[in-house]
């Protein structure tokens, strides 16, 4: 048997019944942030908004805030702009 390290979890919503179904439901009720469900929406809004002033601005990688995991490659550990964290995928820039 396979053993996942990042066991799968998943949310069914019956609105007639009113009811939720479950698969994994301790996993179901963890937060977890959103990852990369977010990131062009965000840059986009930071764009908007001026808290990023364009995608060449570089932002610092903060290691207190957004201690690394063992299989973050190796992009997500220094400074990113926008280009270079939509094209890794850095999710601590985008959240």
């Amino acid at each position: 048997m396979i053993e996942l390290t990042n066991p799968r979890a998943f949310v069914l919503y019956t609105p007639q019944d009113n009811q939720y179904i479950y698969y994994n439901e301790e996993r179901c009720n963890q937060n977890f942030p959103p990852m990369s469900t977010f990131k062009i929406p965000n840059s986009i809004i930071s764009l908007e908004t001026g808290a990023i002033a364009d995608e060449t601005i570089t932002v610092s990688y903060d290691s207190q805030k957004y201690p690394s995991e063992d299989w973050w490659p190796p992009q997500w550990k220094q400074e990113n702009n926008l280009r270079s964290a939509l094209k890794y995928s850095v999710v601590w820039l985008a959240t």
